[in-house]
């Protein structure tokens, strides 16, 4: 995630931080630093901000009018008239907006904090992640709430348990996909149904298993795993069928067309698309090149594009690219000064 580089006193005999940590004037991108052993300070500037932009099926590009932000996901609701947002403040806490597109309006949804929006498939509730304790995701999620989407009434929580992301309700609204996180590096994922306890969908592995999503008939669930060595993405049966391999030179953020008849999913700069047949089983055409698209910044475990109900234009979040470096000499004597070790 984009943000400040911090520094705090240290001490190296009993390995703890002596005094407060104290930010760097400039936000740097991405984790994007270096420090020499001579003091040099080499960094990626933020450039800042993030736009929504439509990008139809040959790879057209145009504005969509919404101000710039600091987007983090976003997802169309069932009837393709809002966008539930995951925007981050200033502060590096994320919450949940809404943006009516016929209008242009763009309005807070949570207040405390939230991530990883998902409309339930009524459109009446989005569902969301929050950390209880920040308010921030910080990419770990936290535990899984619902609101009703025209911000009445409080949110409801669903599970206690932390780092959580939701990505998709099966279309009869009874279960929610989900992922969880045992540690930094591992995600898996989960199916919470709505009178019940949450259940892994995939045995937990070493690997990662992230971004579940239900096909359009709730009869089966996309999602992406590393068990290849690298981000590919697989179609497995719900509850409970065999798995199978979509993707072909890795894979991440897989999207079901709401046809039901093609799968989409980000290779690189690749946007591609696959052909799908369900019935009386699951078959899966070659994978191919739809367009390709640089939405800048790196990949987030949100959801960073979303395909609309017609199927004929997707809307992207577009960061802009960083254009240059900075390099700081004699850093290690700006450090003693920002952060005094006496």
């Amino acid at each position: 995630m984009d943000g400040k580089l911090w520094a705090a006193p240290f001490d190296l005999e009993t390995l703890k931080v002596t005094g407060p940590f104290i930010p760097f004037p400039e936000r740097v991108w991405s984790c994007q630093y270096s420090i020499s052993e001579n003091g040099t300070l080499a960094y990626v500037p933020d450039p800042g901000g993030s736009t929504l932009v439509w990008v139809d099926r040959n790879g057209n590009v145009k504005p969509t009018g919404v101000k710039a932000g600091n987007y983090q996901s976003v997802r169309f609701s069932p009837d393709g008239e809002r966008l539930a947002l995951t925007v981050r403040s200033d502060t590096n806490t994320t919450d949940i907006w809404i943006y009516e597109i016929a209008r242009g309006t763009l309005s807070r949804l949570t207040k405390k904090g939230g991530a990883y929006p998902v409309w339930h498939p009524d459109g009446s509730r989005v569902a969301f992640a929050r950390d209880t304790q920040s308010g921030a995701s910080h990419g770990y999620g936290g535990s899984l709430f619902w609101i009703a989407a025209d911000g009445s009434g409080e949110p409801q929580q669903l599970t206690t348990r932390g780092a959580q992301a939701s990505f998709s309700w099966s279309p009869d609204g009874n279960a929610l996909a989900f992922a969880q996180n045992h540690t930094p590096t591992n995600w898996d994922v989960f199916v919470l149904p709505l009178r019940g306890e949450p259940r892994p969908f995939e045995a937990t592995t070493e690997f990662q298993e992230k971004r579940p999503i239900f096909s359009r008939d709730g009869r089966w669930i996309t999602f992406v795993s590393t068990r290849s060595g690298r981000d590919e993405v697989y179609v497995k049966g719900y509850p409970d069928e065999g798995t199978e391999l979509i993707s072909t030179e890795g894979g991440r953020q897989p999207l079901w067309a709401h046809s039901g008849r093609e799968l989409f999913y980000r290779d690189g700069e690749r946007v591609m698309l696959v052909s799908i047949q369900t019935e009386p089983k699951l078959k899966a055409e070659t994978p191919r090149k739809l367009f390709t698209y640089s939405e800048g910044g790196r990949d987030l475990l949100e959801m960073t594009y979303d395909i609309a109900p017609d199927d004929q234009r997707f809307i992207f979040i577009q960061k802009p690219t960083p254009a240059h470096i900075n390099i700081v000499l004699n850093w290690f004597e700006k450090l003693k000064r920002l952060v005094p070790t006496d």
